[in-house]
């Protein structure tokens, strides 16, 4: 993900993000200001524990959905059984609070539809607090 581009595109859900992360290490310590510093650095050295994101986009009704796109084969598997299925690429699925806002599939990895998804997360929110009212 890049967090730059991100930031300058949806910025309140940075700032969000900025807040709910303090308030999190807040809980914690006693000095989150550093740890907040330090953790909006190394975000795009080392990247944020999805375990983090998904909490994060739960707690503000964004529902992000991992899943493995399974395809039927005849091959016979290593057991001798015939038929089995295997994983052939995976897809995301975002929901808000009613409906599916957001989908995205054909990914080589489970990494990279969880960027895809947190990237698209990301302006999903940022769409969703703009047209809430002030």
């Amino acid at each position: 993900m890049n967090f730059k581009e991100i930031s300058k595109d949806c910025p309140k859900v940075y700032n969000l993000l900025a807040e709910w992360f303090e308030m999190v290490v807040r809980a914690k310590t006693k000095d989150s200001s550093i740890l907040t510093e330090l953790f909006f650095k190394r975000l795009e050295v080392a990247q944020m524990a999805t375990r983090t994101l998904f909490d994060f986009f739960d707690e503000q009704g964004i529902y992000i959905i991992i899943e493995p796109e399974i395809q039927y084969t005849r091959e016979i598997d290593e057991d001798g059984n015939n038929p089995h299925y295997v994983i052939d690429r995976w897809g995301y699925d975002i929901h808000d609070e009613a409906y599916q806002v957001a989908t995205g599939y054909q990914f080589d990895t489970r990494t990279d539809a969880e960027e895809a998804a947190f990237t698209k997360a990301f302006y999903v929110l940022e769409r969703k607090i703009n047209r809430k009212p002030v």
